[in-house]
């Protein structure tokens, strides 16, 4: 994946968490903690993407979940932060795929 496909899904992860927890004084925390770690979970999915034959929608929702399933464990983060971020990494399968056919790895 390129740089490309790297901003739209730390754009997007933080776009949609900047929403969802900037509502509250603890909100606004996690979504700092969220934005300095968005890194982290964005080559993780990486990692694991990299070592599917053929990535395919379902490739990569799962990739997501296991990543945001590991580092809500590792990191603390409720349920239902866990289920936003995941649910805003998948929006974003449609970057993902177009990035990953013009770079032919799909």
């Amino acid at each position: 994946m390129g740089k490309l496909t790297k901003s739209l899904v730390l754009g997007g992860l933080i776009a949609g968490a900047l929403v969802a927890f900037s509502k509250t004084k603890k909100g606004q925390a996690l979504h700092k903690k969220l934005t300095a770690r968005a890194e982290d979970l964005y080559e993780n999915v990486e990692k694991r993407l990299r070592k599917v034959k053929n990535i395919s929608q379902d490739a990569y929702e799962d990739a997501v979940d296991a990543v945001v399933e590991t580092y809500a464990k590792n990191k603390g983060l409720t349920e239902e932060a866990a289920l936003k971020i995941s649910k805003e990494l998948k929006a974003r399968w449609k970057e993902i795929k177009k990035e990953l056919q013009k770079n032919g790895k799909l």
